[in-house]
């Protein structure tokens, strides 16, 4: 019966479902926990689920999931109210190793748009923080310190080498439903028998993107690197919201070494 309220891709199996309630409708106490033994929803892999909570009317004051695959585990508390949830607590374990904590309460809105306060995860080699915010002039700001691959491959199936960021901040905004914004990254790539760096840095305007830099090295070797102007933008209010203007020039130089480990 639960399948017919999840999307088409969604699939659920050994689903156990217990709860009571007491007291008048409008001011109704409720508990309960739900569990299901495989939730796959594409691109991610197949998951354990456990979910309880306590609440009274339409908030639900007490809410607790835990989500594991393979040797990865995922745990999350807090309340949700018509309007917004707030976190309590999360801890992400990929492979049995702790990597994050929440670092302190956060607060994400959906009405009246998306609204995300002081979100900071913190762990022993690696941070996150996000603040955005929904709207005509939405605005959102992401840093990372620190995020593996190897993380996620109980999660999604993530093709390719090894790969890491080692820093990253995106900062943006909406400006009459375009984005602009200013994006830095640092990481590497597994490029056997060593690794290779990456670099990263570019801008939007509204009207393209400004590639900055774009270098891949190894050693004292650079194996490729790219600058130039993309015509290329997220438009809020058009449909698609990503677009390509035809008739806007590229402007893009590019080059890789004939050796290069990449090809």
């Amino acid at each position: 019966w639960l399948q017919r309220w999840l999307p088409a891709e969604a699939v659920v199996t050994g689903v156990e479902f217990n709860a009571t309630a007491k007291g008048p409708l409008t001011d109704l106490e409720h508990a309960g926990e739900v569990r299901a033994a495989t939730v796959q929803f594409p691109p991610l892999k197949s998951i354990g689920a456990r979910a309880t909570w306590q609440g009274r009317g339409k908030v639900v004051e007490n809410a607790d999931l835990h989500l594991v695959a393979g040797a990865t585990t995922l745990d999350l508390a807090g309340a949700v109210q018509q309007d917004r949830a707030s976190l309590k607590s999360l801890r992400f374990a990929p492979g049995g190793k702790e990597v994050w904590l929440l670092a302190a309460p956060a607060t994400i809105e959906w009405r009246p748009a998306l609204r995300i306060d002081g979100l900071r995860l913190q762990g022993p080699v690696s941070h996150v923080s996000v603040d955005g915010s929904g709207g005509e002039a939405g605005t959102v700001k992401v840093e990372i310190g620190q995020l593996n691959a190897e993380w996620w491959r109980d999660l999604v199936d993530l093709p390719g080498p090894n790969w890491q960021i080692r820093q990253l901040t995106f900062t943006g905004g909406l400006s009459e439903g375009k984005l602009k914004f200013a994006i830095t990254a640092e990481g590497g790539i597994e490029l056997l028998p060593q690794s290779a760096k990456v670099s990263l840095a570019a801008t939007g305007d509204g009207d393209g993107v400004r590639l900055t830099e774009l270098k891949i090295v190894d050693a004292d070797r650079v194996l490729a690197q790219a600058q130039g102007r993309l015509p290329v933008t997220w438009d809020e209010r058009a449909r698609p919201h990503f677009r390509i203007d035809p008739d806007a020039p590229l402007e893009l130089q590019a080059t890789t070494e004939p050796s290069s480990p990449l090809w």
